[in-house]
């Protein structure tokens, strides 16, 4: 195996744990959240109040607390006792005012979200696999051309701040309704959850990420490194790939701006999203092209 496999296989390894991970919490967060709040108790209530003849608010204690429960319309099988008359009801154990007349059967969501848990732990063992055959692996060289990408920013992190503390709230607001609310999560429940995590990832995203592209002949390599705060994930390319560069212009709503274009042997190119300046816009492209060629390596 290349030293280039192995450093590969290293990153899906830390891609693989970050998706196991997130796969075990969410799974198992599912499936503990839903069998707690689809849990039905059975009782003996009294029933308190009849409107419209056939509406029954029923009077029910648990766990030494009295509800009173608005249970809705009553079924014809059950006819119509009178105030004060006792009835058997079922009840939602977290949520004991949530009361219903007939036992209500849940389409258990329960082999989703073990699935989703169990998928995780497979992209977990698949990593530590990789992580194992990765070993060996060369470390970056101390002599490398470091192009920044994105930075932190004060105003950058204040901005996505106010949301990350804003959502933060709302998750933990959210977390504590649905211990509390009895009955499965419906669609609209999910939608909300989904939004606000991925919310609060995007606002994390706002105020810590930074990258950049990083030059390596000592090992042969390019590469984009990035993470939060601190890079610690990487992309791999043989620097051999690389063909050439050029600096272009763009327009974007009447202004003028320019950009960093790799080439590569294949014919194909990135964006490379170095900064270029107005005031020195092929500064960047220079700074590669004398950096690479004092260590031997043309580019057209």
């Amino acid at each position: 195996m290349t030293d280039l496999q192995r450093l590969r296989d290293a990153e899906r390894a830390k891609r693989l744990f970050v998706l196991g991970a997130v796969a075990i919490v969410y799974g198992t967060g599912w499936l503990v959240f839903d069998t707690h709040a689809t849990r039905i108790g059975e009782t003996v209530g009294t029933v308190s109040r009849i409107y419209q003849d056939a509406w029954y608010t029923v009077d029910h204690e648990y766990r030494g607390v009295d509800y009173s429960a608005n249970l809705g319309r009553i079924p014809d099988s059950l006819g119509r006792p009178p105030v004060g008359s006792p009835i058997r009801i079922y009840f939602y154990r977290n949520d004991p005012a949530r009361a219903f007349f007939e036992p209500r059967p849940h389409v258990s969501t329960q082999p989703i979200a073990a699935g989703v848990a169990v998928l995780g732990l497979v992209a977990v063992a698949e990593g530590l696999r990789r992580a194992l055959r990765s070993r060996g692996r060369s470390v970056e060289s101390g002599d490398t051309l470091v192009m920044p990408l994105s930075e932190m920013h004060w105003g950058r992190t204040l901005g996505g701040g106010v949301f990350v503390v804003l959502l933060s709230i709302v998750i933990v607001l959210s977390l504590g309704l649905g211990w509390e609310s009895g009955g499965p999560m419906g669609l609209l429940s999910l939608v909300f959850v989904v939004a606000i995590h991925g919310g609060w990832m995007v606002s994390l995203f706002a105020v810590a990420y930074v990258s950049a592209m990083v030059f390596d002949p000592g090992r042969g390599l390019m590469y984009h490194r990035w993470g939060l705060r601190r890079a610690c994930m990487f992309s791999y390319r043989p620097l051999s790939d690389l063909a050439g560069l050029e600096t272009q212009e763009f327009f974007y709503r009447r202004s003028r701006g320019y950009r960093l274009v790799l080439h590569f042997q294949d014919g194909s190119k990135e964006i490379c999203g170095v900064r270029c300046p107005r005031e020195n816009p092929k500064g960047p492209e220079q700074q590669i092209r004398q950096y690479l060629g004092s260590r031997s390596i043309p580019l057209r």
